[in-house]
């Protein structure tokens, strides 16, 4: 029987609802990914940001 457990090691998002959620701009997004701070994922022309790991960033911001 297939295991029922949500697996939230990953959440994906496009850039712009990443930085909605993140309540900053695309570009700052576009910055911690240029300087290796946060992965950027894409697949063709599709770049997604995972959220989770923005959680991780902002609560060491917080910290």
């Amino acid at each position: 029987m297939p295991s029922t457990t949500l697996d939230m090691k990953h959440r994906f998002a496009s850039v712009t609802k990443a930085a909605e959620y993140a309540d900053c701009s695309r570009d700052t997004l576009y910055r911690l990914v240029a300087d290796g701070s946060l992965t950027r994922y894409q697949l063709g022309t599709v770049l997604r940001i995972d959220l989770v790991e923005l959680d991780t960033i902002l609560r060491g911001a917080d910290a």
